[in-house]
């Protein structure tokens, strides 16, 4: 039979239709606490109906994951170091756009579980107020990068070797509030693994509760990830730019 697409699936697609149709999905729903070893002939209706789930809101986030599932594997295996400023320069167009996306897909949901489940897990509460830190942290980086880092590389792509003594105090300027915001985001994510005492895993936790928090988790990766590419690709580069020029 042949495997059909993820897209082209239903909740009334067995959970072996499922995994079939995309690589990743296994892991995707043992991460929330779906065994499919023993469950593998039932459909996905059947399996949040038991949880009492939402289904289409399921498999809604299934597909939403797994559509970004293989840029990010690939960006992760990355040797930065070894990109050139044209490819750097994409690389940083990439990373911002799926950061900023992730960022506006988690706030909302993130504050509609702390709405609708912060009284009975008030651990939820306390992890908002730290993300919601993250996320002004995060958005602030961006838009530094923008106004200071980015023009430099932009500049330089385009053929110019001559570097003005002001786009070089603003890269400067730019590169210390970077490592600033660094240090101060990843403060507030071991704040969050301090204090998370997973309620996404307690029995009976809804799907919503669980499939935030790996998407919190996502976020996560993803902010290192674009840290990294600054730390290990961008900044050493245009480094060695403005020491040549």
């Amino acid at each position: 039979m042949k495997t059909r697409a993820l897209n082209q699936l239903k909740t009334h697609s067995t959970l072996q239709e499922i995994i079939s149709a995309h690589k990743s999905t296994e892991s995707l729903l043992h991460s929330i606490g779906i065994q499919t070893e023993t469950n593998e002939k039932k459909t996905l209706l059947q399996i949040c109906t038991e949880k009492q789930w939402n289904e289409e809101e399921l498999l809604s986030w299934l597909r939403k994951k797994t559509q970004y599932e293989l840029s990010q594997n690939e960006s992760e295996r990355e040797d930065f170091s070894q990109l050139s400023n044209k490819e750097l320069l994409k690389a940083v167009r990439i990373y911002r756009s799926r950061l900023t996306t992730q960022l506006n897909e988690l706030e909302p949901e993130f504050h509609r579980v702390c709405k609708v489940h912060g009284n009975q897990y008030p651990i939820i509460k306390e992890i908002h107020w730290h993300l919601n830190k993250i996320s002004e942290k995060v958005r602030f980086m961006l838009m530094t990068a923008d106004k200071t880092i980015t023009p430099l590389m932009k500049y330089y792509n385009a053929g110019s070797k001559e570097i003005l003594d002001g786009d070089v105090k603003k890269y400067n300027r730019g590169v210390e509030l970077l490592i600033q915001d660094q240090h101060q985001i990843s403060d507030h994510i071991q704040k969050i693994n301090e204090i998370n005492s997973h309620p996404d895993t307690v029995e009976g936790a809804c799907s919503t509760i669980r499939t935030v928090f790996k998407d919190m988790e996502d976020l996560f990766s993803k902010i290192d990830l674009t840290f990294r590419l600054m730390r290990e690709g961008v900044i050493p580069k245009l480094d060695q730019v403005i020491n040549q020029s």
